[in-house]
């Protein structure tokens, strides 16, 4: 059993190493549902997630493919260590992109997870409490709700403010958390050479 769990662990660091393995021109390309996949195959949780939106399968590239990817994985780990084991996580990414003039989307993602009655206040608490301090560059490599703190810094160096958000909803337990960031958009070059390079390393 120790040697099946040792070389679960390691495919599931090789399906990381390899998306953020960068191909000959250093572009990097991947979407919202392609980040959530991999964090949820490091979480071991295949189920209890849906996705919505129109910029779910979109391809963004570079830097905000990093960016994307540490505030998702921030707010993804949250809802599964603290929601309920059997209520369903909801993803939702959208974009009011109205110009195909720029290759910058002003996306939004929300995630939605459903707290026992026993950790709901206190959970709710801890998460105005992270929104509401000052944030540094050390909270870049904090765990936890102090993940939070990750995730306005990285908004704020990116949009120049913090757009984390957060709406408690008394009645049903739920929490949702959502941030928006600009990211660009993969162009049709950037996504040939990255199925190359995807091609190559297979």
């Amino acid at each position: 059993m120790k040697s099946e769990l040792h070389e679960a662990a390691n495919e599931v660091f090789k399906k990381v190493a390899d998306w953020f393995q960068t191909p000959q021109r250093g572009f990097i390309s991947a979407s919202v549902s392609d980040l959530c996949q991999i964090i949820l195959l490091e979480l071991n949780r295949n189920n209890g997630v849906k996705f919505t939106g129109n910029a779910l399968d979109i391809k963004y590239t570079g830097i905000s493919v990093h960016r994307l990817y540490d505030c998702l994985a921030v707010l993804l780990k949250n809802a599964q260590k603290h929601g309920k084991d059997d209520a369903t996580i909801f993803v939702n990414v959208y974009t009011n992109r109205t110009s195909t003039a720029t290759i910058l989307d002003n996306l939004s993602v929300d995630i939605t997870s459903t707290v026992t009655i026993t950790e709901y206040l206190q959970s709710k608490e801890r998460i105005l409490n992270a929104i509401e301090s000052v944030e540094t560059g050390e909270d870049m490599v904090t765990e936890g709700y102090t993940g939070i703190k990750k995730i306005k810094f990285i908004t704020r160096t990116s949009e120049g403010c913090s757009t984390i958000q957060c709406e408690a909803n008394d009645d049903t337990k739920e929490l949702k958390l959502s941030f928006t960031i600009h990211a660009e958009r993969a162009t049709e070059d950037q996504l040939l050479q990255v199925q190359h390079h995807e091609n190559f390393t297979c």
